[in-house]
């Protein structure tokens, strides 16, 4: 549900994809640059810049400067937030959606706070010392805690989706049942209302529609399998995420990701 991680992509001018995924991101430039497209347009950026991209939301590497980039990258679920102290979490979107005065970019001299804790979390995971777990987990509530009273992160909450807690049961099933034939009946059934209420809070919640959620999650799932289980065939890889044919999980993955599965498995193709 939490994963961070360096990358360190080559300098290059990279033609435009449609990019997001249902993990909630932050990333910090430790060297080099570029420029990010993003929903609010093109985004220069250097060492000491912070981005921050809630689910969902599209953005793209576009430009790599001469000098090459290193990015430490932070990724969790939302439901990494929902473990037995988050149970009631002020804002259930906090991680699908942010403020409209929200930059994404926070400057180099505004994000030392934010670095420094993104520092603290890559030593507890470098490290594991005891309980670093729950150290990692209190780091991340700092962090969003600055991102909410420091960068005006947050937006106004919806009082249907701050009281509606069964969500999170939502989003725990789905996760749990990739492989399954999701029913919008069963999945309103958990949360306790009507299909068509269900359908509309879920699109105020998550910021996309219910079936746009399963099918992200089915490919980020799908991903991870390509990448671990290379013996598996793309229809077997399919038919483990919920499609039942390999026409329609390579038109999705393609939608979702900007290249065939086959090309994913290409080290040559790919790029994370």
């Amino acid at each position: 549900m939490l994963k961070m991680w360096i990358s360190n992509p080559p300098p290059a001018k990279r033609p435009l994809q449609r990019h997001s995924h249902t993990a909630f991101e932050i990333m910090a430039v430790i060297k080099g640059g570029g420029v990010y497209e993003t929903k609010r347009g093109t985004i220069p950026f250097g060492v000491g810049d912070v981005f921050v991209f809630s689910s969902n939301e599209t953005h793209y590497i576009t430009e790599i400067n001469s000098t090459g980039l290193e990015m430490l990258n932070l990724h969790f679920e939302p439901r990494y937030l929902w473990g037995r102290s988050y149970d009631s979490p002020q804002n259930l979107n906090f991680c699908f959606a942010h403020s409209p005065d929200f930059p994404i970019r926070i400057e180099a001299q505004k994000a030392e706070k934010i670095r420094g804790i993104l520092e603290d979390i890559k030593e507890e995971l470098s490290l594991k010392n005891e309980e670093y777990v729950f150290a990692v987990k209190g780091l991340v509530s700092s962090l969003l805690v600055t991102l909410a009273r420091e960068h005006k992160y947050l937006q106004d909450g919806d009082s249907d989706i701050r009281k509606n807690h069964s969500m999170v049961k939502v989003l725990e099933y789905i996760d749990a049942n990739l492989s399954a034939p999701l029913t919008l009946e069963e999945l309103s059934k958990i949360s306790g209302n009507s299909p068509t209420y269900f359908s509309l809070l879920f699109k105020k919640t998550c910021g996309i529609t219910l079936w746009d959620y399963v099918t992200a999650r089915r490919i980020e799932e799908a991903v991870k399998i390509l990448c671990n289980n290379k013996d598996l065939s793309v229809l077997e890889v399919a038919i483990k995420v919920g499609f039942n044919n390999t026409a329609n999980f390579n038109k999705a993955f393609k939608r979702h990701t900007g290249m065939t599965p086959k090309q994913l498995r290409n080290p040559d193709i790919y790029l994370h």
